[in-house]
């Protein structure tokens, strides 16, 4: 015979706790979104360690000869992801010319999922202030000073224009 309080039983006690009653979520928490979202079920809530994946990739980069570097990123991405780099050190004195940074091409692992990039460096060097020298001198590259050396901050970053 089952128990009952008021004409409920325990079993519908528990039934209806149960239905109500806050669960711990059993999936990892999606990613950031462009837009905020609330979560389609109200009796779950996430455990107090829970971690969103992260949607960025940090690494430093040197080039080591020639002007080109392979950077791996530290996770991998679905898409293309956006790029920024940013030259950290590398030509110890103040009056260095900047760098600039191209991605040449894109390392891809079996699945398709991008797992890196091979990266061109140039540094564009002072122009001669003598105008004879550079209309005699053959060939001037304004972006012919040495790379080797160049420390530089490669940030991939998952784009938000594509699910």
């Amino acid at each position: 015979m089952a128990e009952t309080t008021g004409g409920v039983t325990l079993g519908e006690v528990q039934a209806l706790l149960g239905a109500v009653m806050p669960k711990p979520a059993t999936v990892a928490p999606k990613g950031e979104a462009t837009v905020a979202a609330v979560g389609p079920d109200p009796t779950v809530f996430a455990l107090d360690q829970h971690q969103h994946p992260r949607l960025t990739s940090t690494t430093y980069a040197t080039v080591a000869s020639g002007s080109t570097v392979t950077v791996t990123f530290t996770r991998s991405f679905a898409n293309k992801p956006g790029m920024v780099m940013t030259e950290i050190e590398g030509d110890a004195t103040a009056s260095a010319q900047p760098s600039t940074f191209k991605v040449l091409s894109w390392v891809q692992d079996g699945g398709g999922l991008y797992t890196g990039a091979v990266i061109k460096v140039w540094r564009a060097q002072v122009v001669p202030q003598n105008l004879a020298t550079l209309l005699l001198s053959a060939v001037y590259t304004i972006f012919g000073a040495a790379v080797v050396g160049t420390q530089f901050a490669c940030i991939a970053i998952a784009r938000s224009d594509v699910a």
